[in-house]
């Protein structure tokens, strides 16, 4: 008999939890809020022959989409560039059916300077509460010197082309490639949802050799020599083993006499290293290395 009431209350306790359920947590409408796509964000007026250029700054929604435009509210906080001399805002908002926004900024032509920098702040307002702390401003730079591409095109430079970015680098694809690598993208969505970069999806059929090609044809400059010098050694097991050992560790270090008269005091090279190799049976060797530039080699 106690068995069977155990046997009840245990089915009527699944019963209950059974039955009962809980709310799955979403985004409230209330609780939308936007931060800035990315912290930096460089612009090259390179070239630049119309009198101004829109710059757009991403903005990434938290929360739900709406069927209308929402505005952002922002602010200059600080930077070179002053509102209604060197820029305007064109526009601030979240479209329509839309998780992103921008703020798209009207930059004049350089004038007399290199570069403007300027830094943007979101705050809340009736339609997003805040953001990400770490996202909430933006810096913004517009220069007439190479700045790295959009992220919608620097990512696949990274992947098919370098792991790295200097001006350099990228004059010299430029020049090689044409203008238009900075608007290749392999994302046919990125070309899609980001209209005002006019990036260019259809790539041409050099693009997947382009590392190949680089490191063929790409002339570095050659600036450094190598100057060895080697003496025969010790065997191994011989008390001069322990002897050479001590000397290597001393000639390695940037305190030793050696390093500090040939390095720091007489500037013959800006590396040296001593390396030695005992024989097991016979004597091994011994040698001094140093690195420098090609002219200072007789």
């Amino acid at each position: 008999m106690m068995m069977k009431r155990i046997h009840i209350l245990l089915a009527a306790a699944l019963t209950l939890f059974a039955c009962s359920k809980s709310e799955i947590p979403v985004y409230r409408l209330e609780d939308s809020a936007v931060c800035f796509q990315q912290v930096n964000n460089n612009f090259s007026m390179r070239n630049m022959e119309e009198p101004t250029r829109d710059l757009t700054i991403p903005v990434v929604l938290i929360g739900q989409v709406t069927d209308y435009a929402r505005p952002l509210t922002v602010t200059r906080d600080d930077g070179t560039a002053v509102e209604g001399q060197d820029y305007s805002v064109v526009s601030a908002e979240v479209p329509a059916g839309s998780l992103t926004g921008a703020v798209v900024l009207r930059a004049n032509r350089l004038e007399g300077v290199t570069e403007k920098t300027l830094t943007l702040t979101l705050h809340p307002n009736e339609h997003f509460r805040e953001g990400y702390p770490a996202k909430l401003k933006a810096h913004v730079i517009w220069t007439e010197s190479y700045e790295r591409p959009a992220l919608q095109v620097w990512r696949y430079w990274y992947l098919y082309i370098s792991h790295g970015y200097s001006r350099e680098f990228h004059k010299f694809l430029v020049e090689q490639y044409g203008d238009d690598i900075e608007r290749y993208t392999c994302s046919q969505a990125y070309a899609r949802d980001y209209p005002e970069l006019n990036l260019i999806y259809k790539l041409p059929t050099w693009w997947f050799n382009v590392n190949r090609e680089i490191r063929e044809t790409a002339a570095l400059p050659r600036q450094q020599a190598i100057v060895l010098t080697a003496w025969p050694g010790v065997k191994s097991g011989t008390p001069d083993t322990d002897v050479l050992n001590l000397v290597r560790a001393d000639a390695n270090s940037m305190a030793s006499k050696l390093f500090q008269s040939v390095r720091n005091q007489q500037g013959l090279v800006y590396h040296a290293q001593f390396s030695s190799q005992s024989g097991f049976g016979f004597d091994g060797f011994m040698g001094y290395g140093g690195a420098t530039s090609a002219e200072g080699v007789p």
